[in-house]
């Protein structure tokens, strides 16, 4: 549920990148417009938010009518399956190369052994070198300018603390690339154009 408030304080346009094994485009019941199960849904109101490309849905708890809805609002919805047939390629195809990014990561699109200390988890996610090579393919594509990784809870993860070390592991690496690259280099000075610029 943190993902809209962070979302919302960006004031460029930003497509949304959101890996998850549920889409969290419930509508809101009782008034209750906070929960994680609609944070997504709150994101697609927000003006600087265009395109939002979801990745890795799989789980039976989720309603013909939510998806429906998604797609309706011109969601791309890549469903675990679909992604291992088609691959990284069909992500990226829908992202415009240097195109300003949000990622926001839901623990549970790991496979559900690997996340103990998640309450939502799901079986046949991603594998955590899977899930890295995604990470690092989003960061070599677009301009990365932002990202969350959510639903760890250290109270009930097993006693070695292996879901929060992913996460932070996931966060770390994924960052240390972002940080390298192009895009992010040319964004804080660090690249000079000529370097930046192939010559033709």
């Amino acid at each position: 549920a943190i993902s809209y408030g962070v979302v919302r304080a960006y004031e460029q346009p930003v497509i949304l990148v959101h890996f998850d094994a549920h889409l969290d485009f419930r509508p809101f019941v009782h008034g209750a417009q906070y929960g994680n199960g609609s944070p997504v849904r709150k994101m697609s109101s927000l003006k600087q938010v265009g395109q939002m490309v979801q990745v890795g849905m799989r789980s039976m708890r989720m309603s013909q009518d939510d998806l429906a809805d998604a797609r309706r609002h011109g969601n791309d919805v890549i469903t675990m399956k679909q992604y291992r047939r088609h691959g990284l390629e069909r992500l990226l195809d829908r992202i415009p190369e240097g195109a300003a990014v949000y990622v926001s990561m839901d623990i549970d699109v790991l496979d559900m052994p690997l996340v103990p200390g998640c309450a939502s988890a799901e079986p046949d996610g991603f594998g955590y070198e899977e899930m890295k090579q995604t990470l690092f393919g989003i960061a070599r594509h677009a301009d990365v300018v932002g990202f969350d990784i959510v639903e760890i809870n250290p109270m009930i993860d097993v006693r070695s603390n292996n879901t929060s070390l992913l996460g932070a592991q996931l966060g770390v690496e994924f960052m240390a690339r972002v940080a390298d690259s192009e895009s992010y280099l040319r964004r804080h000075g660090r690249l000079p154009v000529a370097e930046a610029t192939p010559a033709s």
